[in-house]
């Protein structure tokens, strides 16, 4: 799609020396075309549909985990033959070993070599991190498109094609964005290939921490399948990863021995050899670094007898290394004497028999952890929680400012339980970053009872705690008496926002009240009982649910509303309130809706994630890849929860799948009056004993429809004004 621009403006910029020499010619009403903003909106399409951080050089990974110089010589020879040779028999090479032995280090080393280079054959990079987020496997192909859009200009000019017919490709399935962005344009010979003796370098790193086991094996499936269909296609593959048995086994069903590998063991003789040499020269920096605290006397430090015991433990794990030596130098307590004899300590108190591979390293994390205060570990347990838990907190919402004011943790408390952590914790310098481990075997640590034990972080108990928490903000948002509504200004905030950034702290007071609302609403999955409902009775009698029906008002409101109608235990008190009532969709009347501007909600939700892709007709509703007027926003699909349903005919009742959401204003829809009523007709006709559900009560209430039928779902939300009842 291209701008016009205006015609009588634009003769104006002309250059005269375009037109030199010219004669005999004139321009009637002239049309000029500019590409340049059409082109930055369609890469920024692309852009905000990557993910963010995944690359080997962004600032997000900044400093990321690298080869020790003189290290892993052997890996990266081995690699960078493969990466080069033109006569290679596979063009996937696959990394596997277990956590810590340095997997990632080699995958960055060799992305820093190759950007280095003047040919470099680098084409992307994808550094996989669940704690961080950065798991989203719809997000693959996109971020590896946007890096060859960025470097090659031919695919460039190719995916922007692509987006300016379709803007929406960046939604597909993983399998049709696959085609479209990597193996459509080999077929149309956008990319140079082998031939030419021109290859480009993809890497995938940490497999194993993309979301879900499933997603893993396609993401191994799509590119085993590719290769093999397109021999001199230019892409070679380098894959990082565990050796998960899923993992293994993907590998050896969809590409047998058209793949080679690398097996990266705990122990080898060379990976020992590298972590002695690494942590003798880290050893020299931190004598370097505190000279006055080694006397004459400390000439040699460690001492010959302590170092070996630490390169033994260490196994060849980097791991185990990089951590022992942020917890020894950590200049926080500029202490590293002291600070080794803890270790040493530490480690001396297991044996070497321990079935527990990890034992060594488990035991440095639990040094670490120990020189925590005791009276610290329960707010520890709660700044940790969202690095062990993603999934329990809302996208965007780990900043380590947000997860303090939900937990209601000051600053200070913040910082000096997180003092003693920075050799294993990268502590963010600003309020609006989140905390991240160095590495996963921490997660893995921390979320296993066996390993941890007393620094356990136990899900059941942190469900409660956020239950609890949750239930406070609610209630401080609704404690003016003085005022019938529910406001966010009241929620108190244990961290406030610095003057200078004050007028952030309504919108933060919002997304507190936001994720509070949906951790209460969506309680039921967790077996709880009625009594924090009851003690939320205020605020649920001046909710203003018709106001939270306005789009992005409050988180994903429409199906928190469906689970308060149908679940227990909030139907049966809500009845009880008064606050849900039925209603016969024939006795329901247009003149009794709220028209505040943009507040009808209309929602979407389809089993089938094609047909809001490809559009469908429902009623006198027709979508068609969202050009509908009436259309606010797209969710991306995301997996439905295991979970009773109200329609156990409905496809995802009950189980798993994968869905999509779309909310819809009918406001901005012209005549979204007439469409809406000819709508509940055609409900009325193809299920007519259906009804309408009011929720709330008074000037506060909603009125909520919906139907299943086929593959979709639909929702409305409709702000209603109840009728008073008949004297």
């Amino acid at each position: 799609m291209m701008r016009q621009t205006n015609a009588e403006s634009s003769l104006d910029t002309i250059r005269p020396e375009l037109f030199q020499g010219a004669r005999d010619f004139m321009i009637n009403n002239p049309t000029f075309v500019s590409y340049g903003s059409n082109e930055d909106r369609l890469i920024d399409i692309l852009a905000n549909s990557a993910l963010a951080g995944a690359a080997f050089d962004s600032s997000e990974r900044d400093p990321p985990p690298s080869c020790h110089p003189g290290t892993r010589l052997d890996l990266s020879d081995e690699i960078h033959t493969w990466a080069h040779n033109i006569t290679r028999v596979h063009k996937i090479l696959w990394i596997n070993g277990p956590a810590g032995v340095g997997k990632s280090a080699i995958v960055q080393s060799i992305s820093e070599l190759e950007s280095a280079l003047e040919n470099s054959i680098l084409g992307a990079t994808l550094f996989f991190s669940r704690a961080n987020c950065r798991d989203n496997p719809k997000r693959v192909f996109t971020t590896i498109a946007y890096q060859l859009a960025v470097k090659y200009p031919h695919y460039r000019e190719y995916v922007l094609s692509v987006l300016a017919l379709d803007p929406h490709a960046v939604y597909k399935s993983m399998a049709e964005q696959f085609m479209r962005l990597i193996v459509q344009p080999v077929i149309d010979e956008t990319f140079p290939n082998d031939q030419d003796h021109r290859s480009i370098l993809i890497s995938i790193d940490g497999l194993d921490e993309c979301d879900g086991e499933r997603a893993q094996c396609e993401i191994i499936s799509l590119i085993a399948r590719f290769v093999i269909q397109y021999p001199t296609c230019p892409f070679i593959w380098l894959i990082a990863s565990r050796p998960e048995p899923h993992i293994r086994g993907s590998f050896d069903r969809t590409i047998r021995d058209n793949y080679t590998q690398i097996v990266i063991p705990v122990d080898s003789n060379q990976g020992c050899k590298d972590v002695e040499q690494y942590l003798r020269d880290k050893f020299d920096e931190i004598r370097s670094y505190y000279p006055s605290q080694f006397s004459q006397t400390l000439r040699t430090w460690p001492a010959e007898i302590h170092f070996t015991i630490l390169a033994t433990r260490a196994k060849g794990m980097f791991v185990f290394a990089s951590t022992l030596v942020n917890f020894i130098g950590d200049t926080h307590f500029a202490n590293p004497i002291g600070r080794l004899q803890t270790v040493l300590a530490a480690l001396t108190s297991v044996t070497l028999t321990n079935t527990n591979p990890f034992a060594e390293l488990d035991a440095l994390y639990d040094a670490v952890l120990t020189s925590v205060p005791e009276e610290n570990l329960p707010t520890l347990r709660r700044l940790l929680a969202p690095l062990i838990f993603v999934r329990a907190w809302r996208p965007n919402r780990e900043d380590v400012h947000f997860v303090c004011n939900f937990w209601g943790i000051t600053q200070a408390d913040a910082f000096s339980t997180l003092h003693k952590l920075h050799s294993v914790i990268r502590v963010p310098q600003t309020c609006d970053k989140r905390l991240q481990a160095y590495h996963a075997s921490f997660h893995d640590y921390l979320a296993n009872p066996s390993r941890s034990g007393h620094f356990y972080i136990d899900p059941d108990d942190l469900n409660q705690q956020l239950h609890q928490c949750a239930e406070r903000i609610l209630t401080e948002s609704c404690m003016d008496a003085t005022s019938p509504a529910v406001s966010s200004e009241q929620v108190h905030l244990s961290w406030p926002f610095e003057p200078e950034r004050a007028h952030h702290t309504l919108q933060h007071q919002n997304g507190l009240l936001e994720a509070s609302f949906q951790r209460i609403v969506n309680c039921y999955s967790a077996g709880w009982g009625d009594g924090f409902v009851r003690r939320l009775s205020r605020f649920f009698h001046v909710f203003d649910w018709g106001k939270a029906a306005k789009p992005r008002v409050v988180y994903d409101t429409i199906w928190s509303a469906h689970l308060v109608v149908f679940q227990q235990p909030f139907c049966s008190i809500f009845r009880e309130w008064g606050l849900v009532k039925t209603l016969p969709l024939p006795a329901f009347d247009l003149r009794d809706l709220r028209r505040e501007e943009e507040s009808l909600a209309f929602s979407v939700m389809t089993y089938n994630c094609d047909t809001l892709e490809h559009g469908y007709e429902s009623g006198q509703w027709t979508f068609r890849h969202g050009t509908d007027p009436s259309c606010v926003f797209r969710r991306p699909r995301i997996p439905a929860p295991h979970q009773e349903s109200p329609y156990p005919g409905a496809p995802w009742a009950n189980k798993c799948v994968t869905y999509q959401r779309a909310e819809f204003c009918l406001t901005r829809s012209s005549q979204w009056e007439a469409r809406l009523e000819n709508h509940l007709a055609y409900v009325w006709r193809r299920n007519p004993p259906h009804r309408i559900y009011i929720l709330g009560k008074g000037a506060k209430a909603c009125a909520l429809i919906w139907l299943v039928e086929d593959d979709r779902a639909w929702y409305y939300m409709l702000p209603y004004v109840e009728p008073r009842s008949e004297p």
